[in-house]
């Protein structure tokens, strides 16, 4: 294995440690770098749509996903219309990451426009409400309930951007008065929802045993 790729993967766990990315920034990032190492650690291209069906989540969620690989340092990339996304690698991320507190960033969200392309940093209505719950209350307390399982953090941080890029309401733009009991409700919908993506094609990256 190249010692390029080898130390960014070490780095890479390193880092998670500090930031836990969670499954499917894990799962991208592994994906990305798999492709820059196969295209001689050169710039290469990759459509939302193959990314999707190999990583086995939406495009909505790629875009998002790469949005906070990209503010977090890890990749850059650019983005043209009808043509597939040119990612660049940092390969040498980590330099700047050895004093920096991952766990006083906060998570990045972005409302999505149709495209899956980031619009804005905040709903667009009027007043923005002040009881949305961050995303690491909102998952800790999906992980408390009987359903949880890892395979379905993707499709609770899908569910939590749509409900927050819509100031808190549900997909019928109804005020969610009591988020625990709606997302107590949706966890069996959800979970019969991840079957689908069951079947998800990644790199064979073992993780360093002494990381």
């Amino acid at each position: 294995m190249n010692s390029t790729y080898s130390k960014l993967i070490l780095e890479f766990w390193k880092l998670n440690h500090q930031k836990s990315f969670g499954s499917t920034a894990i799962a991208l990032y592994f994906f990305l770098l798999k492709s820059w190492n196969d295209k001689q650690q050169q710039d290469f291209k990759l459509s939302d749509t193959k990314l999707s069906k190999n990583i086995g989540v939406t495009r909505q969620t790629i875009a998002s996903t790469r949005e906070k690989l990209k503010c977090w340092g890890l990749i850059d990339f650019k983005v043209k219309n009808g043509a597939a996304c040119q990612y660049t690698i940092i390969s040498d991320y980590y330099k700047n990451h050895k004093n920096k507190d991952f766990n006083k960033v906060a998570p990045v969200e972005f409302n999505l426009s149709q495209n899956g392309k980031p619009s804005s940093l905040l709903p667009p209505d009027d007043v923005v409400r002040q009881d949305i719950p961050s995303f690491v209350e909102f998952l800790d307390y999906a992980k408390s309930l009987e359903p949880y399982e890892p395979l379905l953090e993707a499709l609770l941080e899908q569910k939590y951007i749509e409900w927050k890029n819509k100031n808190w309401k549900t997909s019928l733009n109804k005020p969610i008065s009591n988020w625990k009991i709606l997302l107590k409700n949706l966890m069996p919908y959800l979970k019969n929802s991840s079957e689908s993506f069951n079947e998800i094609s990644l790199p064979n990256i073992e993780r360093p045993k002494n990381a």
